[in-house]
């Protein structure tokens, strides 16, 4: 079955809104997305949808949003705002930074480095995340998330040997009959 002619779509009339309103031309916007014009035409006038990884930059020239001239960029977003709702914020670290204090022991007062401890400090962070997560009653599937009590210690870290440093743990649970 052939094309239609012109298959305007709402994200070609979105894109076609946008250039308007920017005054860019399709050349000058082509440009600085390094495709040629007849992308952007393209694109304008719904024969070629816009990639996911060209609707921001797009989006951000032509004064519009990534979600409305690409649909498989608003595809994207809507599903991983659903697996992702949380993310990392002053909070977030500064629990996951009480989290891995607390599993290296560490006194008040007493610094914490996160380049000496990288492992337990992502553990920290998933941890800290789950808790997030709880809090705006997502749902936390354990993939290695510790116990998932933010301000508890991490319960596969080992703590630090005398003169040592702590590692984090491998985030397997023993098996139970």
């Amino acid at each position: 079955m052939p094309r239609p002619a012109n298959p305007k779509t709402p994200e070609g009339l979105a894109i076609t809104g946008a250039l308007a309103a920017s005054g860019h031309t399709q050349a000058a916007v082509a440009e600085r997305l390094d495709v040629s014009p007849g992308f952007i035409s393209q694109f304008a006038s719904g024969h070629r949808p816009v990639p996911w990884d060209k609707a921001e930059l797009l989006a951000a020239v032509i004064g519009s949003e990534p979600h409305l001239v690409s649909a498989e960029y608003a595809r994207l977003r809507e599903h991983f705002q659903v697996s992702q709702p949380s993310r990392l914020n002053e909070a977030i670290v500064l629990n996951a930074i009480g989290v891995a204090r607390k599993a290296l022991g560490l006194a008040t007062g007493e610094i914490f480095d996160v380049e000496q401890a990288p492992d337990l400090f992502a553990q920290a962070i998933r941890v800290a995340l789950a808790a997030e997560m709880r809090k705006e009653g997502g749902v936390v599937d354990g993939s290695g998330s510790g116990d998932g009590q933010a301000g508890g210690t991490d319960r596969f870290a080992r703590p630090a040997k005398a003169g040592g440093k702590a590692e984090a743990g491998s985030g397997r649970k023993r098996r139970t009959a």
